[in-house]
């Protein structure tokens, strides 16, 4: 996981050597990430190591439906609100304490 700051304003987790970025809109070191690319989407994985809900907005990297996938139910659901990405797309991460999450956009 690469952390570097592109403005005072947001922060860049990761960069593709072709450029895409995933990326928070303001700082916040509770909300840990992991990213893997599959052929048919990509993963990413969300995690909020602290006692407190945490409100930020993802850019993530990658096309496809928007998706959330819950590991203790097993469902996987649409993410309301939220368009087909087409390269990057913006999702809205309001984890609660200690909660973890997957976003998947499925191609």
């Amino acid at each position: 996981m690469k952390r570097k700051s592109k403005s005072n304003s947001e922060i860049v987790l990761y960069q593709t050597d072709d450029g895409k970025v995933t990326k928070l809109d303001a700082a916040c070191p509770p909300i840990k990430y992991l990213h893997r690319a599959l052929k048919d989407g990509d993963v990413y994985f969300f995690f909020n190591e602290s006692n407190e809900t945490q409100s930020r907005t993802a850019t993530l990297a990658g096309t496809g439906q928007v998706q959330v996938w819950d590991a203790t139910s097993g469902t996987i659901q649409p993410l309301d609100g939220v368009a087909p990405a087409a390269g990057s797309v913006a999702v809205p991460l309001t984890p609660t304490n200690y909660e973890a999450r997957f976003i998947v956009l499925k191609r």
